[in-house]
């Protein structure tokens, strides 16, 4: 009697296990966000200390899993700090950017050359010095040292997922290619054919493919017909997440049903640090640089199925460039600015463009 009670209650045990596995063991999900261009514009260097732009948002960025954003400048230490048309910076002012919460950086854009060879070598120096002193958590793609080593994935480990995070260029402000500098552009029928079959060779290696590409027209509040098709491309090609940017103003996202899985196209996330609203008065409210100031923090929740990498849910924050009464342009949410204290015109101006903006991104999701 006693032996059929334990063989019925090791047949229970197994049905239990065997049809219950997400509640014995729950389905890891991991959380990606995704920011703007972290730029370098001499209203944003001059600030004494760095840390005061992240301090608003750095709690939201410290609670994911990997915050990504596009680094527009060279780091050179060996030249000045230097603003718009040819960017420099130094390591302090990416540490800044990573103590703020950002893991990820995609450098190749179209500022990449703008202190030459000299300056491409110097910023992956600059980025292996910072990777070492941030006990191997910092990531980079984008630009290469030797000519003789191909451009590929960056391999990020994180919470079992196996990610693979490739970061391309459109152009560069200078005319032609350059060898250091990952450039696709997707208005070229061979460099636009040969990176999707790339795309597709390399993503089957990773539980999660990003590409992080630098294209379009700026200040442009929709993305073009072209960058849209091969945006879409990507994914079918196994790119599970496009993350774009370059236009310096937000764009819509969309989902992609794909296999069974949904996947993420983010056509431009605009601007996360910059100074290009910096000269607007509160009655610019429909200026294009007021657009440049105005962006999202979007974590993306991802899940791995059996079918592949997974977008659950998006969560969206509303953020905004401001000028702090030590006038330190800094980066608040719009939660926060609309709860200050401020003159009557700038109260009004935040007032009415967090209606603009909050009515543009209430139609994201779709392109249809």
């Amino acid at each position: 009697m006693n032996i059929l009670k334990c063989k019925y209650k090791s047949y229970i045990c197994f049905f239990i296990f065997s049809i219950l596995p997400g509640i014995i063991h729950p389905q890891t999900s991991l959380s990606l966000t995704f920011l703007g261009d972290t730029m370098a514009h001499e209203v944003n260097f001059r600030i004494a200390d760095y840390s005061v732009m992240y301090e608003q948002v750095k709690d939201i960025l410290g609670a994911d899993d990997l915050t990504f954003s596009n680094l527009e400048t060279p780091v050179d230490e060996n030249l000045p700090y230097m603003t718009y048309p040819r960017f420099n910076i130094h390591r302090e002012y990416v540490q800044a950017a990573i103590n703020g919460g950002i893991d990820v950086f995609s450098l190749a854009n179209n500022h990449s050359l703008d202190q030459g060879r000299e300056g491409v070598f110097n910023t992956l120096g600059s980025f292996m010095i910072l990777r070492d002193g941030n006990e191997m958590n910092i990531y980079f793609s984008g630009t290469r040292g030797n000519t003789e080593q191909e451009f590929m994935p960056v391999e990020i480990r994180k919470k079992g997922f196996k990610i693979g995070f490739i970061s391309v260029t459109q152009f560069l402000n200078f005319p032609g290619k350059n060898p250091y500098i990952h450039i696709v552009d997707y208005r070229n029928e061979t460099d636009a054919g040969a990176f999707l079959s790339f795309v597709k060779k390399n993503a089957a290696h990773y539980d999660l493919f990003i590409v992080s590409y630098h294209a379009g027209r700026e200040y442009a509040l929709y993305p073009e017909k072209q960058k849209i098709t091969y945006f879409r491309e990507l994914i079918q090609a196994g790119a599970d997440i496009v993350y774009g940017h370059h236009p310096h103003v937000l764009q819509p996202y969309e989902i992609i049903e794909k296999d069974g899985c949904r996947k993420l196209i983010l056509y431009s996330m605009g601007n996360f640090v910059s100074g290009q609203r910096w000269k607007l008065t509160p009655y610019d409210l429909e200026h294009y640089r007021s657009y440049t100031g105005d962006s999202l923090i979007l974590t993306a929740e991802i899940i791995n199925t059996t079918k592949g990498a997974s977008v659950q849910g998006l969560n969206r924050i509303l953020i905004t460039s401001h000028i702090n009464d030590k006038q330190e342009i800094i980066v608040e949410t719009y939660d926060n600015i609309l709860k200050k204290t401020l003159s009557e015109e700038w109260e009004s101006y935040y007032r009415e463009r967090y209606a603009i903006i909050n009515k543009f991104v209430s139609t994201f999701g779709s392109l249809e």
